[in-house]
């Protein structure tokens, strides 16, 4: 007897020809994805890279000015003590030709007494002005009350032209800041090396499963996307 005919499968094939497009398609998406998610990958690790690189020379430059800064102040603080020291001297000398002109002016001194008395106030002034030549940072001034203190506008100028010169804390605080980039950049460059594996496993998957890795490839590499903007 004659065979029944079969039933046309031409729904069944056109379906496979559906899927079959619609797997090379993604497959080709697929190898788009990897492409840009190892360009950008290659680009957020080299800027990691350098940015640590940054903040590694503002933390270096931070340490070299902190120490210039403290060298400059106990240089300043040197000085300044130093010039303490020769005020007492200088002091010392101004006084005792104060009192050898008060003793000249007194009534009954002989000439030769007052030529004697002259001679050594002059000499103690001469040798205050000597002195004064010595101070190195504070000049000696009249306090008002018949004695001498010491001027230190120059002393708070040189500390804030130190100050002004370097600052170890800015350079510190953008030193922070560079790093903590640095690490954002180094999180978002893991996370697109992330990506890219469960891309390549989309790409090389036989089962249903290559759409559970596409998806995490998809979403880990937008997130990575999105931190490196951020960043």
């Amino acid at each position: 007897m004659p065979s029944e005919p079969r039933a046309p499968a031409a729904p069944r094939s056109r379906r496979a020809a559906l899927w079959g497009w619609f797997r090379e398609d993604f497959r080709r998406g697929v190898a788009l994805g990897i492409a840009a998610v190892s360009v950008f990958g290659a680009v957020v690790a080299w800027q990691a890279s350098k940015t640590s690189g940054d903040a590694g020379g503002l933390d270096g430059q931070a340490l070299s000015d902190l120490i210039e800064q403290q060298q400059d102040r106990a240089k300043v603080r040197a000085e300044l003590a130093s010039d303490r020291r020769l005020l007492a001297t200088y002091s010392e000398h101004l006084d005792s030709a104060d009192a050898f002109e008060a003793a000249l002016r007194r009534p009954g001194t002989t000439a030769a007494r007052r030529l004697d008395l002259a001679a050594q106030a002059q000499g103690e002034r001469s040798l205050a002005k000597t002195e004064y030549y010595f101070f190195q940072i504070a000049t000696p001034v009249d306090d008002g009350h018949g004695g001498y203190e010491l001027d230190q506008a120059n002393v708070r100028d040189a500390l804030a032209e130190t100050d002004a010169r370097v600052r170890p804390r800015e350079q510190s605080s953008l030193a922070d800041v560079t790093d903590s980039r640095a690490r954002r950049l180094t999180v978002a460059s893991t996370l697109f090396v992330a990506a890219l594996f469960f891309l390549t496993l989309a790409q090389l998957a036989r089962t249903s499963v290559w759409r559970l890795f596409a998806s995490s490839g998809v979403a880990v590499g937008l997130f990575a996307l999105a931190l490196f903007v951020l960043a």
